[in-house]
């Protein structure tokens, strides 16, 4: 949506709280397999998700900066 609006604002502080977020998540999922399961809906991310999704909000911030 913010995207979408073109708040750029918006689109840098979600990009930094996805990232705080999966930095966050990424020593618990290491150490735990069964964290990033979601049983119901046979879901499940591993700890290379998480790296991957700190590189996109990167590449995200980087871009906005342009």
């Amino acid at each position: 949506m913010a995207r979408d609006a073109g708040d750029r604002d918006a689109m840098r502080r979600l990009a930094t709280e996805e990232m705080r977020l999966a930095h966050e998540l990424l020593p618990l999922a290491a150490a735990d397999s069964r964290i990033g399961y979601e049983s119901s809906n046979q879901y499940f991310y591993i700890p290379q998700d998480l790296i991957e999704k700190i590189l996109n909000c990167q590449y995200i911030l980087t871009t906005l900066s342009t």
